[in-house]
């Protein structure tokens, strides 16, 4: 009878222990808020915002009962709001940020996002999220993540994916308008138009594509179109070159006017040096 009591006993040392264990690994979590913000530092009504180079990534105490995250360099990413899908296009190498003091402190590594300003009002420094492919959900939102740098965080061997555990992590959904694109007011049958352009490499300089020069794939074009009888210009819409260095809009109201530009990536980022070589600027 003794024996079976001191087993019960050991049993529930035991038990405790283990469950010790368990509150443990919980605690791991981190506290602390991420939000996006604007590049003024301001947070924006519903997290809705009217082109993706708006957004940018913040977190720490909103006010003073509020938890900071913890110090240290963090990684971050952009998905669709499963996130499932992952939209950040650039090296995971490029998208670390710094917490200091509690507070979002701004990006670094060796080619870093760009800062937002400094928002007065609780000293944090937002780091803006593009580049991220367009998200597949139907009301244009979005999830972004801030990933603890831990001994369980790596980057994937393509350099782009965090393989991280989800309690090394916060995420915030936030959306960007989808351009509605409508037809001129009054005229019959919708008519539209496609913009198309090409991107290439023009190795000589001589600002014309020569028959050994070929396309460049991947460039983001972002087309801003005005609509005939309306003076505010539409949301942006940015489209990829192809594997050819073509790239299309598809279905432009007739009659609209646009301004196309290219995004020119970073220097650290694309590990190149952009120089536009065509058209040639005038004297």
């Amino acid at each position: 009878m003794r024996s079976y009591k001191t087993w019960l006993i050991a049993f529930s040392i035991l038990a405790a222990v283990g469950l010790m264990i368990v509150i443990g690994t919980s605690a791991a979590s981190f506290f602390g808020a991420i939000y996006t913000t604007t590049g003024g530092g301001t947070t924006v009504n519903q997290n809705l915002y009217s082109a993706k180079t708006d957004v940018y990534l913040n977190g720490g105490p909103q006010n003073a009962n509020a938890n900071g995250l913890p110090d240290g360099t963090y990684y971050f990413q952009v998905t669709d709001p499963s996130g499932a899908t992952l939209l950040s296009t650039d090296q995971a190498i490029c998208r670390q940020a710094m917490v200091v003091g509690g507070h979002m402190a701004g990006a670094t590594g060796p080619c870093p996002h760009n800062n937002a300003s400094m928002n007065d009002a609780n000293g944090s420094l937002g780091v803006q999220l593009v580049p991220f492919d367009d998200t597949p959900n139907a009301g244009g939102e979005y999830k972004v993540w801030l990933i603890r740098q831990a001994t369980t965080t790596t980057v994937a061997l393509d350099g782009i994916r965090i393989n991280f555990l989800h309690s090394n992590a916060k995420t915030d959904n936030f959306k960007v308008l989808v351009p509605v694109i409508t037809c001129e007011p009054g005229q019959e049958g919708c008519p539209t138009v496609n913009l198309s352009g090409h991107k290439f490499y023009d190795a000589n300089g001589n600002g014309v594509q020569d028959p050994n020069e070929v396309g460049v794939a991947g460039v983001r074009i972002q087309i801003t179109l005005t609509l005939v009888g309306d003076n505010t210009p539409q949301p942006p819409v940015i489209v990829t070159t192809d594997g050819d260095g073509n790239w299309v809009l598809n279905d432009v109201p007739a009659g609209a006017s646009y301004v196309v530009q290219e995004i020119v990536p970073n220097a650290c980022q694309s590990n190149s040096t952009w120089v536009e070589t065509a058209p040639k600027p005038t004297a």
